[in-house]
């Protein structure tokens, strides 16, 4: 596998112990992890969706429990309106 050097430099991501994980890739943001954050970790009581790439970092409480099965479309659509 090819491995390709990155000219932005490497950032810490939120997640200690995330729970389920996906990667998507959207040409307006790239390459996107998708994952849930343990609420423990963070003092808050509730699951946290996040949402991160190089460039975007968001994180709702409010997520369906199935998110694993939507579509990429659809998680994008769920990751734009924590921006509203």
């Amino acid at each position: 596998m090819e491995q390709r050097k990155s000219s932005t430099p490497r950032r810490a991501t939120l997640a200690k112990r995330a729970t389920r994980v996906r990667l998507l890739h959207r040409n307006s943001t790239g390459l996107m992890a998708v994952y849930e954050q343990d609420g423990a970790e963070t003092g808050a009581m509730p699951r946290t969706l996040v949402v991160e790439s190089d460039t975007i970092r968001t994180r709702t409480t409010n997520y369906p429990e199935n998110w694993q099965s939507l579509s990429d479309a659809e998680l994008s659509r769920l990751r734009k309106r924590t921006l509203e």
